[in-house]
């Protein structure tokens, strides 16, 4: 058996490379849709919890009142 015809012993795939720019084809990929779809919740999450933030030594933060 030649080498020109599996190289390594990797057998031959018929799939295409996309063409162009990743960007373009990002798209198509689940893994940014998941990472994608992650960070929106979290942002919401932070929104969401914007009152509910805790002091350095556990307490709960006061709120600021206006000055005179």
């Amino acid at each position: 058996m030649s080498h020109d015809k599996h190289p390594h012993g990797h057998p031959h795939h018929d799939h295409q490379e996309p063409k162009g720019p990743w960007w373009k084809h990002i798209h198509r990929d689940w893994r940014f849709w998941t990472g994608l779809i992650m960070m929106i919740l979290a942002l919401v999450a932070y929104v969401l919890s914007v009152d509910e933030s805790l002091r350095p030594g556990g307490g709960v933060k006061a709120p600021v009142s206006a000055a005179p």
